[in-house]
C-alpha cells in the first residue's frame, strides 16, 4: 500500500465472494493498474475523520504460508492494519482454507479482525446459520475475531447514519467497524470543516515563541485545544464502540 492508504488483507477462497463483499462498500474501487479486482480502494469519511483504505485480495487455494520464507511473510504482513476474511459457511472446506492462516493472524496486531459468513443467499442477515459454526465462533473467539453474516440483499447504512435503535449487521456493520478505527493514516476534521495533516505527522507551527518559550498568538492556543478536542471525541466514539462489539451469532 501507498504511505497514505491504510492496508487491509482480505482471504478467502476462490468464489467466496470476498469481491462481492469489498465492493458492496459504498464508494469502494477496482485499483485497476493491478489484475483484475485484486485490489479495492475505499475512502471513508466519518463525523471526526476521513482516511483512505486499500484492500489487497488473496486467494487462499494460492497462499500457502507454511511455504513462505520469512521475508516473504513479513512483506505480506508489513503495514497491515486489518483482516476480512471470507467464507461460506455452507461450505465447511471454505473455512479450513482461512484456519490455515491462524499462525499468521497471530503475527499482526490489529484491532480490525473480521470474519465474514457470505451465504450467498436471498435471504436476510441473521438467518440460521448451518450447523457446525459452533466450532468457526470458537476460532473466531480465540483469534479475536467479529463474525459477521451478510447477505446479497443487505441494506447498506453510510459512515454517519446514526441509528441507535437497533444494531447494525452484515455490510452495514462491516462499514461501521472501517468507520471506527483509529487508522495510522488519517486526517482529522475540525470544527470549521478544515482538516488535520495526517495524525502522526507533526505539527507544522506550535505557536510558541522559541526565544521566550511562550504562546505567540491566542489563535494558536485555540488551534491546539480544537486539535485536542476532536482526537478525544474520536476516542471516546472508539471506546463506545469496543464496548458494544460482540460477536454476532444467529
Amino acid at each position: 500500500a501507498s504511505s497514505e492508504y491504510n492496508k487491509v488483507l482480505v482471504f478467502g477462497a476462490s468464489a467466496v465472494g470476498k469481491g462481492y463483499v469489498i465492493s458492496s462498500l459504498p464508494g469502494a474501487q477496482i485499483d485497476q493498474s493491478v489484475a483484475p479486482s485484486r485490489v479495492m480502494k475505499l475512502d471513508v469519511s466519518t463525523r471526526y475523520y476521513e482516511a483512505k483504505l486499500e484492500f489487497s485480495i488473496f486467494d487462499t487455494e494460492d497462499l500457502d504460508i507454511s511455504t513462505m520464507t520469512k521475508e516473504q511473510v513479513k512483506e505480506l504482513g508489513s503495514e497491515c492494519q486489518g483482516f476480512v476474511l471470507v467464507y461460506n459457511p455452507y461450505d465447511a472446506s471454505t473455512f479450513e482454507h482461512l484456519s490455515r492462516l491462524s499462525s499468521f493472524i497471530e503475527t499482526i496486531d490489529t484491532s480490525v479482525r473480521l470474519l465474514v459468513a457470505n451465504t450467498k443467499q436471498e435471504s436476510k442477515s441473521g438467518q440460521r446459520l448451518p450447523r457446525g459454526e459452533a466450532k468457526v465462533r470458537d476460532w473466531a473467539i480465540d483469534h479475536r475475531m467479529e463474525l459477521i453474516q451478510v447477505a446479497f440483499n443487505d441494506e447498506v447504512r453510510e459512515c454517519e447514519e446514526e441509528d441507535e435503535s437497533r444494531e447494525k449487521r452484515g455490510i452495514s456493520r462491516i462499514l461501521e467497524a472501517l468507520c471506527s478505527t483509529m487508522w495510522k493514516h488519517l486526517q482529522l476534521k475540525t470544527r470549521g470543516g478544515g482538516k488535520h495533516a495526517d495524525r502522526h505527522a507533526a505539527v507544522a507551527t506550535r505557536g510558541f515563541d522559541e526565544s521566550e518559550g511562550s504562546e505567540s498568538t491566542s489563535e494558536a492556543k485555540a488551534a491546539r485545544n480544537e486539535d485536542k478536542s476532536s482526537k478525544n471525541r474520536i476516542l471516546l466514539v472508539c471506546d463506545d464502540v469496543k464496548m458494544k462489539m460482540s460477536i454476532v451469532t444467529s
